[in-house]
């Protein structure tokens, strides 16, 4: 079994604790959105390369971005695990600038970095009327349905809400060391089997010389730390390789378990997303999904979310088997920055 102490850590929180939007939303001011506007107009001026804007760029300008960014990003990274940005200025910005600005606020949390083999910056996630189970090419986000728990091959994950659905949609996050410390207490057998290897698919994003699928456990312990790595559809779909084990019943008993207490109320906590949002989470510590939503008709007004993926640990700072996966994206090439 893991031995940690993380009853008391502040990542594990309940729904209970975190049930108050106002301890985990942060406003922007008025003169905030304008050192952003400002920001934004100046990078998108330059074409300057994402992985060329400083992690810390409004330091040297003055007004309180800066403090109101890094004082998030401690939350994030050593605290509570997330945070929601509200009223990020995009009316006020082309979609050209309103990328920039979005860089320059992610960057912050870490080094942005490519999410798959074609080097997008930004993923777009909308409904494009795919069907993630009969196509193993496609991605969760790619559709309208709804998304499990499960957590994203980066060390930060952010999604701004650029439109919002017609109804449903609703984010969804939970603690996964607090379910671990639940678990721990009243199903440490079944905690066990989430300690042990399980193979991932890769969903065709693997390179050339690496294998389709990848192994990994979903709870891990690592330099005093808890880390949490877990999405079930790809540990399902996985099962399409011949050569990968099959789940045991003991696996699929866990998992079971794992994914009840996620939907419990004891553990969720939801976020309606409002234009202008964006949402930020440790992906070691934070499981996330999304309900499943009606779009608008009108292309233009679909729901869209743009994400940001951030990385800000070395590999000797994250579980090794954790290098499976966290190592795709430095394989991929970092493309141009555009909307």
């Amino acid at each position: 079994m893991i031995e940690l102490e993380t009853k008391n850590h502040p990542a594990a929180w309940t729904h209970a604790a975190a049930d108050d939007p106002s301890t985990w939303t942060v406003t922007f001011t008025a003169d905030e959105c304008k050192q952003i506007v400002a920001a934004a107009k100046s990078l998108a001026a330059e074409s300057r390369p994402t992985h060329e804007i400083e992690q810390h760029f409004f330091a040297q300008q003055t007004g309180t971005l800066h403090q109101t960014l890094h004082r998030a990003a401690e939350d994030v990274l050593t605290g509570r695990g997330f945070v929601l940005f509200r009223g990020f200025p995009l009316d006020s910005l082309t979609q050209s600038e309103a990328a920039y600005g979005y860089a320059a606020v992610g960057r912050y949390f870490g080094q942005v970095v490519a999410q798959n083999p074609k080097g997008d910056v930004i993923g777009k996630v909308m409904n494009y009327a795919k069907d993630w189970k009969a196509d193993a090419s496609v991605r969760g986000y790619q559709t309208g349905m709804h998304m499990d728990f499960h957590s994203d091959s980066c060390d930060c994950v952010a999604l701004l809400c650029m439109h919002p659905a017609k109804s449903g949609g609703l984010s969804a996050i939970v603690s996964s060391v607090a379910i671990y410390n639940h678990m721990k207490t009243h199903t440490p057998d079944l905690l066990q089997v989430l300690c042990e290897p399980f193979h991932y698919d890769r969903r065709g994003e693997e390179v050339e010389g690496v294998l389709p699928y990848y192994v990994t456990a979903l709870f891990h312990e690592h330099n005093g730390e808890v880390f949490n790595r877990y999405c079930r559809e790809y540990i399902e779909s996985a099962q399409r390789f011949s050569e990968v084990p099959r789940l045991s019943d003991r696996q699929v008993a866990a998992m079971n378990e794992f994914d009840r207490l996620c939907h419990s109320d004891e553990f969720i906590v939801h976020m309606d997303f409002q234009r202008g949002d964006i949402q930020l989470l440790n992906n070691h510590v934070v499981l996330h999904s999304r309900t499943a939503f009606e779009d608008h008709e009108e292309l233009e007004k679909r729901r869209l979310l743009w994400r940001l993926y951030v990385n800000n640990r070395s590999q000797a700072q994250r579980p090794a088997c954790f290098e499976s996966r966290f190592s795709d994206p430095e394989k991929w090439a970092l493309g141009a920055f555009t909307e």
